[in-house]
């Protein structure tokens, strides 16, 4: 989660956090490894889905989220002033206007209010890593 995409951040430290606590119990084996492939299984869908949800940035402002998988987080602040994307390699959100129409109808399609369709999408180039 901390090397990941900051999408639903909250949502994804207490759900390790339960199983943290659950694991350090007294119980059955077999149920703590179901409980561990439950999380893991819910881990991997949000790599397969699209999902939009409401939120604040750090600044305090309200923003409508967007992920696609693990490829792209973009934002757009309720007034529609604002869209931005995540740099995974800057670590930091990219403010990008030229992306608006793209990030408004990813919204709607996550929410379900339009067909599914492509659309073009900020997504930044990998980096090399050490071996």
């Amino acid at each position: 989660i901390a090397t990941d995409l900051p999408f639903l951040k909250e949502v994804r430290a207490q759900s390790i956090e339960r199983l943290r606590t659950m694991m350090a119990e007294e119980g059955r084996p077999s149920e703590k490894f179901r409980r561990l492939l439950e999380v893991y299984q819910i881990e991997v869908e949000y790599g397969r889905s699209m999902n939009a949800y409401p939120g604040k940035l750090e600044d305090g402002r309200d923003v409508h989220f967007v992920h696609l998988g693990r490829l792209s987080l973009m934002y757009r602040t309720t007034d529609g002033a604002e869209t931005a994307y995540w740099d995974a390699n800057e670590g930091a959100w990219i403010v990008d206007r030229d992306y608006s129409r793209a990030v408004e109808d990813a919204l709607e399609m996550a929410e379900e209010a339009v067909a599914p369709d492509l659309v073009t999408l900020p997504i930044p180039a990998a980096r090399e890593t050490g071996s």
